[in-house]
C-alpha cells in the first residue's frame, strides 16, 4: 500500500521539480560525493536486509557474501550506466517513472 502511494505521488513531484528547476535555473549534481555516499549506504542496507535470512536457509557464508557483493556491484553499475544513458536522452520525462532525488 505504501509503495502504491509513493508511486502515485511521483508524477506530481516530477511536475513540481520541473517547475522549480525552471524558476531556479540550476540543478544539483547527482554525482556529488554526498549523494553517492547516501546511495552507497542505502544499497548496503538493502544488501544486508537481503542477506540476513541466508543463515536460516543454511547458505555458506563465503558463497552468500560473494554472490550478494558481485550482484549488488553489477546491478548498481548497470543502473548507473543505464540511468545516465537514458537520462541524457529523456531528461525530465523519466522523473514520472522514478524519482531522481
Amino acid at each position: 500500500m505504501l509503495c502504491a502511494g509513493l508511486g502515485a505521488k511521483m508524477p506530481w513531484e516530477a511536475r513540481d521539480d520541473a517547475e522549480k528547476e525552471d524558476e531556479q535555473g540550476d540543478v544539483d549534481d547527482p554525482f556529488a560525493v554526498k549523494v553517492l555516499l547516501t546511495l552507497a549506504v542505502a544499497t548496503t542496507i538493502d544488501a544486508l536486509a537481503a542477506g540476513l535470512p541466508l543463515p536460516l536457509l543454511g547458505a555458506e557464508l563465503g558463497v552468500a557474501l560473494s554472490t550478494l557483493g558481485v550482484t549488488t556491484a553489477a546491478l548498481s553499475a548497470a543502473g548507473l550506466f543505464l540511468g545516465r544513458r537514458f537520462g541524457a536522452r529523456l531528461g525530465q520525462r523519466l522523473d514520472v517513472v522514478g524519482d531522481s532525488s
